[in-house]
């Protein structure tokens, strides 16, 4: 490290990197900027404007953003692998197999997905086959037409999914209570 940066700052991020309070902290950010969001849009439901409905999708990116947070510091805090483990979007890699349903497991994988692009972008990079394929969505024909579940379609929102992410997202906050020892307040 050169002499003309900061060691005060250096020292505060080694020690906060892999503080599982700190993400959780962080976590707690971001969801209660979700947690706004989707109450003004309630709030508005009855007359939304195009600002209004924009209310959702940010708060599914924040509250996807909440929820890969609070996997990583339930990760740390429980201690089962290694430390670096939490550098990546595949929050699903970091429970194990019994610890999570088959839907928070495919909630979880909406998150990543929302987090890794559809929340901040058109689509995923459109570069290689590998990265379109990430926009796949499920169709089928019928009578000529294709129809398609607008619910799989990566960047779309649904206030309902938005409940279903705050209820996993208390899930994990619970997990992670539990593994440090401290009362749940999610």
């Amino acid at each position: 490290m050169s002499e003309n940066y900061s060691k005060s700052i250096r020292i505060e991020n080694d020690e906060k990197a892999f503080d599982a309070e700190e993400w959780e902290f962080k976590s707690h950010q971001f969801i209660s900027s979700a947690k706004f969001l989707a109450q003004s849009f309630d709030d508005r439901a009855d007359t939304l404007d195009f600002d209004s409905i924009m209310f959702l999708p940010t708060a599914e990116f924040l509250l996807s953003f909440s929820i890969e947070l609070i996997c990583k510091a339930y990760y740390l805090a429980k201690g089962d692998g290694p430390r670096e483990a939490i550098y990546g979007h595949d929050v699903v890699s970091l429970f194990q197999s019994s610890e999570l349903t088959s839907e928070q497991t495919k909630l979880l994988e909406h998150t990543a997905r929302y987090v890794i692009w559809a929340g901040k972008y058109p689509t995923p990079k459109w570069t290689k086959e590998k990265f379109k394929k990430d926009s796949d969505v499920p169709s089928e024909i019928v009578n000529g037409i294709e129809r398609i579940n607008a619910l799989d379609m990566p960047g779309t929102s649904s206030r309902p999914r938005v409940d279903e992410m705050f209820e996993l997202y208390s899930f994990i906050h619970d997990l992670w209570s539990k593994a440090k020892g401290v009362p749940s307040s999610a």
